[in-house]
């Protein structure tokens, strides 16, 4: 049994080249879309009170181990991008159960 049975798109973030800019800046290579198994679960979602109408909704997400993504990427699930908030946890694999990440997600609307 397979806990990944859902599909995401992962935005992953360009790295740095070896090339320079003008300035001496690192050259930044285009970032790329991966697709990904995954599976998730919503975590809620909040109206602000101060900013009338903006919403903010979440899900909890589980990818492989060996999915690329971190702190600075985004995530789509279902059409919608979502921000990664802070570092993916990591759960090693066991006798049981497959090893996975565990990520925030989030998304302001309004």
């Amino acid at each position: 049994m397979d806990m990944f049975s859902e599909e995401c798109i992962l935005r992953v973030r360009g790295h740095a080249t070896d090339e320079r800019n003008e300035y001496g800046n690192p050259i930044i290579a285009p970032g790329h879309d991966e697709p990904s198994p995954c599976w998730y679960e919503p975590m809620g979602a909040t109206e602000d009170m101060v900013a009338k109408g903006q919403q903010t909704s979440g899900y909890w997400l589980y990818l492989p181990l060996s999915a690329p993504i971190g702190a600075v990427d985004a995530v789509v699930l279902a059409g919608l991008a979502y921000q990664v908030i802070g570092e993916p946890a990591r759960q090693p694999k066991g006798f049981i159960v497959q090893g996975y990440m565990k990520l925030q997600l989030q998304r302001v609307t309004g």
